[in-house]
This record gives structure tokens, C-alpha cells and sequence, in this order.
């Protein structure tokens, strides 16, 4: 799977590691200007927020890339233009949440933990059911 493709239909959540896995044999510089491969560190963050999502969830994410940064991405998406992305990194996760008809949310370092992935869980049940 390539860092950039949409998944089409639901995905286990063996491929989604293998995905995110594979993102840290990357070489370094593969974007062209510098970027670095998936660090060991946020891999594993990124497998940890994926075991506390529900199957429901993890199976809906439209998209999972590795940033330029070492860090990784998910966004999940709907036909009314709303959509939640994270970026997870070694330490921490950042997100935003863009609802229809209302502000767009940012959240920085956030701690990855059961609490705060129930918190996003919601944001997405609210955009992809």
C-alpha cells in the first residue's frame, strides 16, 4: 500500500499495522527534501492508539501516511466535509476536528491513553455513522 492511497473498504487491523510498519523502512530523504522514515517510537504509539480504537473505528480510517517528520497520520472523512486527522508522534498526538457549521478544533500534545482516544472515538462517530 502506498503512504498516500484511500482505502476503499474496510481494513483489518493486520493490515493497518503492517501499513504502518512498513512506513519505518522508508529511506531517508524519501519525499525528495529530507524527510525521515517512521521512528520506532511513534510505530509504536500509532499501533497502541489503533488497539484502543474499536474495530468499527480503525476500520473506517480513509487514510494512514508517514509526515516528513518521523510522525504518522489518520484521518477518517465524510461526503459533508467533515473530517478528523491526527498526527502521532513519539511522545504525544495532536488532532483536529472540522463538524459542519461549526469551528474547526485543534488539540495539541496529547497524551495517548484510553481517555483521550475515547474522546476522539466520539468526534468520528459523529462524522462516520
Amino acid at each position: 500500500m502506498s503512504a498516500t492511497s484511500l482505502y476503499q473498504k474496510s481494513i483489518s487491523k493486520k493490515d493497518l499495522i503492517k501499513d504502518i510498519l512498513s512506513f519505518g523502512y522508508l529511506k531517508l530523504n524519501w519525499d525528495g527534501y529530507g524527510a525521515i522514515p517512521l521512528e520506532v517510537e511513534t510505530a509504536a504509539n500509532a499501533i497502541e492508539f489503533i488497539n484502543l480504537l474499536p474495530e468499527k473505528i480503525y476500520s473506517k480510517i480513509e487514510q494512514v501516511y508517514p509526515n516528513p517528520n518521523g510522525t504518522l497520520s489518520c484521518m477518517w472523512s465524510n461526503n459533508f466535509n467533515e473530517e478528523i486527522a491526527i498526527e502521532i508522534g513519539n511522545n504525544t498526538m495532536a488532532y483536529y476536528v472540522q463538524m459542519a457549521k461549526k469551528e474547526t478544533f485543534y488539540l495539541n500534545n496529547v497524551f495517548i491513553n484510553e481517555e483521550a482516544v475515547n474522546k476522539i472515538v466520539e468526534f468520528i462517530n459523529a462524522i462516520i455513522i
